[in-house]
């Protein structure tokens, strides 16, 4: 066998691995999402409605967007999304209206027209 088609084999094989990796882990941040919302969100859960809360400084809140931004683009290039995103949402920021892409932006804008 050529070492051109050996290499081409070992790549393919290491691609299919990482798409792998990549559709585990976010099957995996999903769930840990979901029990978060459920269990500890000051916005989402019970525990969290009965605490004073004044609510989110952005729309969609931070972990409707690591939803959004998984679903969307995977473990791998969604994670440095989310994290800029938590790291945005502080005292100092203004919040507001924050998509993870400009296609979930138009598909809710289409959903609640």
């Amino acid at each position: 066998m050529p070492l051109k088609k050996k290499v081409k084999k070992r790549q393919n094989f290491i691609f299919f691995i990482i798409k792998k990796l990549d559709s585990f882990l976010t099957i995996i941040f999903l769930y840990l999402i979901k029990i978060y919302q459920k269990i500890f969100s000051p916005d989402h859960s019970k525990f969290g409605k009965s605490r004073q809360f004044s609510g989110c400084r952005y729309f969609p809140t931070c972990s409707h967007y690591a939803q959004l931004t998984l679903k969307e683009s995977g473990f791998f290039k969604g994670f440095f999304k989310i994290i800029s995103r938590i790291f945005r949402c502080n005292p100092f920021s203004k919040g507001g209206i924050d998509f993870p892409s400009k296609k979930t932006k138009q598909a809710f804008l289409k959903k609640n027209r």
